[in-house]
């Protein structure tokens, strides 16, 4: 490699001992070599060739029997988790039988008459002693009955089932483990003991359970919702203000 010395110094030129050894250094300098490329640090016979990478992605399977398969427990729980919701029906959502005949039904129309007087009459006592035990409704039933025997008056149950099928709340319970852990569902359904804590899920000598989450499915609500003309408008709000604006656009 030649480099011209122009850049020298001139008062270097003086000495041609300085020249010499210049011209020897640069004569004899490395010409710096770019690095190589990051390599693996995989043996050779690991390292994935172009040739094996598929050139189209692999497609999506739906079978999910693999996972049942696999040495992860977590992993073996959540497809137990997603054939639960795959396989799942009313008659194992824990509603009652009744509720589930009116959903299937889908009568527009409650079985009773929400304009009876007897009706009202009860219902404004439930309402105000939402906040109050039971035993207070059960007083105010008992003295109205004394008075009024001729007079029906609905029972706390009664009444509580009425207003569930007006606002389409019906409640399903399902036991939890004591400190909210898990939710004794799905493959958890027939665990006595909490798979995280091993708490027990009934008390002790009986079959109660300890704690309990509930859950309001959306069906029934919808279906309260279409039992009146006036939300049965509301609810298809959007729909016609939607058509409304494309219409007039």
């Amino acid at each position: 490699m030649k480099i011209s010395l122009k850049y020298v110094p001139s008062c270097c030129y003086s000495s041609p001992l300085v020249v010499m050894q210049l011209q020897d250094i640069v004569n004899h300098s490395e010409i710096p070599v770019s690095p190589a490329p990051c390599q693996s640090s995989l043996p050779m016979h690991q390292q994935e060739s172009l040739e094996d990478i598929p050139a189209d992605p692999i497609p999506l399977s739906n079978d999910i029997s693999v996972g049942l398969r696999s040495t992860v427990d977590e992993l073996r729980k959540t497809v137990h988790f997603i054939n639960a919701l795959h396989d799942a029906t009313l008659k194992q959502s824990n509603m009652q039988q009744e509720d589930i005949d009116r959903l299937c039904a889908a009568k527009p129309d409650p079985c009773y008459d929400v304009m009876d007087k007897h009706f009202l009459k009860a219902f404004r006592v439930f309402l105000s002693t939402t906040n109050a035990s039971q035993a207070t409704y059960d007083g105010v039933r008992s003295s109205m009955l004394d008075c009024y025997p001729d007079y029906p008056f609905l029972s706390f149950g009664q009444m509580k089932r009425h207003v569930e099928q007006l606002s389409g709340t019906v409640p399903i319970s399902y036991n939890m483990c004591p400190d909210t852990c898990v939710g004794f569902t799905g493959p958890l359904a027939d665990c006595e003991l909490c798979p995280m804590c091993e708490k027990g899920r009934y008390q002790i000598e009986m079959q109660d359970p300890v704690r309990q989450f509930i859950t309001i499915p959306l069906g029934p609500v919808i279906q309260a919702l279409y039992g009146s003309v006036d939300t049965t408008e509301k609810m298809h709000y959007c729909k016609q203000a939607t058509a409304d604006i494309i219409r007039y656009a």
